[in-house]
């Protein structure tokens, strides 16, 4: 995210994205984030204001090698779409 877009973010969007800022060079805008009600409904209201996409973290199986199910997930990544959509 570059700094024109976070800084006209609201001040709570913008303290969340600081506290758990991906490092510096990679794509995504939050890492890492614990699943609580909290951080689930900031998580909602950046979608509102930059298209994303979550990726869920946690515990893996057999037959899902690169991400768990959200049921069972324990933190969640958030990427811009527009990356998402480049890649694939």
């Amino acid at each position: 995210m570059d700094r024109l877009t976070e800084w006209c973010l609201p001040r709570t969007l913008r303290l969340f994205v600081q506290q758990y800022a991906a490092p510096q060079g990679e794509r995504a805008i939050v890492k890492q984030v614990p699943i609580t009600e909290e951080n689930l409904a900031l998580i909602a209201q950046l979608s509102r204001v930059i298209p994303i996409r979550r990726r869920y973290r946690g515990p893996r199986n057999r037959t899902f090698g690169r991400e768990c199910v959200r049921a069972r997930a324990e933190r969640v990544s958030v990427y811009t779409r527009e990356w998402i959509n480049q890649s694939t």
